[in-house]
């Protein structure tokens, strides 16, 4: 403790720093920048027509978007063509999926199935972003398991995504979504990341998602809402059990 206190107030002790990718402000001032987004715009549209895919308005307000756009090119280094096949993929699971948007009609079929979906609470957006400008979004495994399908729980869960996003959007747009200062050595989060928050309180294998629902929860985090996940925490962690082989071995 004494050689930690010394190393500290010598300098030599630093926090690890956290370094994440963030879109750059809109709109694009760089001219290679734009001239990426609008090659990927074009290619994607093209390799869409090639497939013989007919894409809705959904679909289309996401290729309008410059914002969700260029997360795609952010995740990929701003190469287009990696980029154009990884929005090219998240376009056809939308197609396949097609969760509802963030400004959906509660009264028609998508807000009814949103309703029941969100009466569940296995995943939920509150109110407002974090300290940081983030939009938050919950996950709490204490519900039980919901018993819906897995086309159910994934076009929610991407609706949640979504309003979450939104909801930090707009809040950048009131100018109520200013980061936070930064703790000592740690670098400011990007505002256009989410905060996800794990419940754990009361989880168990009663309770725990199906392994189909979870492998497809972090491949639509990773492939189709890139750059979009910015810290995740698990709050309520019980106290890890030791295995009964490991006490006997106590003994």
């Amino acid at each position: 403790a004494a050689a930690a206190a010394a190393a500290a107030a010598a300098g030599e002790h630093r926090r690890p720093r956290v370094h994440l990718r963030s879109v750059p402000p809109l709109p694009l001032q760089d001219a290679d920048q734009r001239e990426a987004l609008a090659a990927l715009r074009e290619t994607v549209r093209k390799s869409v027509a090639r497939a013989g895919i007919s894409l809705g308005e959904d679909e289309e307000a996401v290729l309008d978007d410059d914002l969700a756009c260029c997360r795609y090119l952010v995740a990929r280094g701003w190469a287009v063509p990696p980029a154009a096949d990884m929005l090219h993929a998240a376009l056809l699971w939308r197609v396949r999926r097609s969760p509802p948007g963030p400004l959906c009609d509660l009264d028609s079929a998508d807000g009814a199935f949103l309703r029941l979906e969100g009466g569940r609470g296995k995943v939920y957006v509150p109110d407002g972003v974090d300290c940081h400008g983030r939009g938050v979004l919950v996950l709490d495994n204490s519900v039980q398991r919901s018993g819906s399908s897995l086309q159910a729980s994934m076009r929610y869960f991407a609706f949640c995504i979504q309003l979450a996003l939104r909801q930090a959007e707009l809040a950048r747009a009131r100018g109520g979504g200013e980061g936070g200062a930064p703790a000592p050595g740690l670098q400011a989060p990007p505002p256009d990341k989410l905060l996800i928050v794990i419940k754990l309180h009361r989880f168990s294998l009663l309770n725990s998602p199906p392994p189909s629902h979870a492998k497809e929860t972090l491949e639509m985090l990773m492939n189709h809402f890139p750059e979009s996940a910015g810290l995740a925490v698990a709050a309520h962690v019980g106290r890890p059990r030791p295995r009964p082989e490991a006490c006997r071995a106590s003994l």
